[in-house]
């Protein structure tokens, strides 16, 4: 008897125990949901649905234990949608009209200053400088925004692909800015 009431003794524990740890991360919440809510909330232009779908597609992302660690892999995660972008601008390059390559060139101008800062940014965040880093991603939205405008300007249509690339990319790197602010 008095082995069966320590067999459901230590059933019950390990069932609190079970019962707490659950608790506990119901409590904790969910880190990529609770900061794409604050970012959202803090700046209107990144919906908070972009943010947690964006976030919860990319592994690095999705398995961050803080906002520190989450913070890393979407600068890490902004740099390769950089070279991505960049990779789109080199194959629309080849566009007939004269005016449309010498506005891709420019966008691949801007976007190589998009990928070193976006370098320089991930390279100060692991530094623990977030001030640098912000400026870094600043100054990487502001580039990104050039290849925009460069278009706006000339008077011509951006590529659809692009235009779709771009403006996720834009809001990537408004949530890592806001991330970085947190950290």
């Amino acid at each position: 008897m008095k082995q069966a009431q320590a067999s459901s003794s230590s059933l019950l524990l390990l069932c609190c125990l079970f019962i707490i740890n659950g608790g506990f991360s119901i409590v904790k919440g969910d880190l990529i949901t609770d900061t794409c809510t604050k970012i959202a909330a803090s700046d209107p232009s990144v919906q908070k649905d972009f943010c947690v779908q964006r976030l919860q597609y990319d592994q690095s992302t999705r398995d961050a234990k803080d906002i520190n660690a989450l913070s890393d892999s979407t600068i890490q995660l902004i740099q390769d949608k950089a070279v991505d972008v960049q990779s789109t601008i080199t194959t629309l390059s080849s566009a007939p009209d004269p005016k449309v390559r010498q506005t891709l060139q420019e966008c691949s101008d801007s976007y190589n200053d998009v990928v070193a800062n976006a370098g320089g940014a991930h390279d100060s965040f692991k530094r623990h400088d977030s001030k640098t880093a912000n400026v870094k991603l600043a100054a990487v939205l502001e580039d990104a925004h050039t290849c925009e405008n460069a278009f706006k300007e000339g008077g011509l249509e951006v590529h659809p692909r692009l235009a779709i690339q771009t403006s996720k990319f834009a809001g990537l790197v408004k949530m890592g800015i806001a991330m970085t602010n947190m950290a």
